[in-house]
């Protein structure tokens, strides 16, 4: 009954003026895992149909895969919350309804507008070379303990369509999905400041320019079938 009445809270907290520190954190998390799953969804159908694996291939990656996920999964939530620490920290003094200072709210807004590029970042640098590099390990595993002989050009292609395929889609869903939950967020810490933020801390933004949005989406899209 309380975790209901805190979920109802958190959840009300989250729409309109007044989003949460908690409630920002769960829909970054949950915007993370929606992305993880597309790329799967988008790769496996895939790895299914071109890469030729045998039922005890596919039998001995599913032993030898979950514990490598859980080790990328964890560190990415880590940056997750790591990136979040100057926004929350701020809404965190808000939702306790105190006066945040100053420097800290427009701490907060600088970051609250950079997290679409810092997730972006984040899933390019770390995540997909994570998952192809657990990947790559899973199958050489299979083949080192358990003698299921997958070949090097599977290795090879699998590590491609993650890296060239997957990775890009996962990082395209989240810039798009954490400017959208942003947006709350950073208008409660606009009213909160008051006031533009000085120069010193514009010059802290990251754009990203339509061009370069386009140019990264034209390569991601292209990759795959050159590969």
């Amino acid at each position: 009954m309380l975790h209901a009445g805190r979920l109802q809270a958190d959840n009300a907290a989250a729409v309109g003026d007044r989003p949460s520190a908690r409630a920002l954190t769960r829909r970054m998390i949950e915007i993370y895992v929606l992305a993880s799953v597309a790329a799967v969804a988008i790769t496996l159908p895939l790895m299914v149909s071109g890469l030729e694996f045998r039922r005890d291939q596919w039998l001995g990656l599913a032993r030898a895969v979950p514990l490598g996920f859980s080790a990328y999964v964890l560190a990415d939530i880590f940056m997750i919350s790591r990136h979040l620490r100057p926004v929350t920290a701020a809404l965190r003094e808000l939702d306790a309804r105190a006066v945040p200072a100053r420097a800290v709210v427009e701490a907060a807004i600088v970051r609250a507008l950079n997290l679409p590029f810092l997730s972006f970042m984040r899933v390019t640098f770390l995540h997909g070379p994570m998952a192809t590099l657990v990947l790559c390990l899973a199958m050489m595993y299979t083949n080192v303990f358990l003698g299921l002989g997958v070949a090097a050009w599977q290795i090879g292609a699998i590590a491609g369509a993650v890296m060239f395929f997957a990775s890009p889609a996962h990082a395209i869903y989240e810039y798009f999905s954490v400017s959208r939950a942003v947006e709350p967020a950073i208008g409660r810490l606009g009213r909160a400041l008051g006031g533009p933020l000085p120069p010193e801390y514009r010059s802290q933004l990251m754009a990203i320019r339509l061009k370069e949005k386009l140019l990264y989406l034209a390569i991601a899209v292209a990759s795959l079938p050159l590969m």
